[in-house]
């Protein structure tokens, strides 16, 4: 009987964890970016946090 079954879950799982942590965080957002532009040419990392940066605070999001 092999015992790779559960240790292979287990580091499935925390593999699984580790992305989600990333992506929840904003720590995946230029791997999503680059997943997503296609055809497009892609910014580079300084460019697109630098765009991200002003997107997110280009407009006031909340009352105070």
């Amino acid at each position: 009987m092999s015992r790779d079954g559960p240790r292979r879950r287990v580091l499935t799982l925390l593999v699984s964890a580790w992305r989600a942590l990333r992506v929840w965080c904003g720590d995946a957002a230029y791997e999503i970016y680059l997943a997503r532009t296609g055809d497009a040419p892609p910014l580079n990392r300084e460019a697109f946090y630098l765009d991200l940066l002003q997107r997110r605070y280009r407009e006031p999001n909340r009352c105070c």
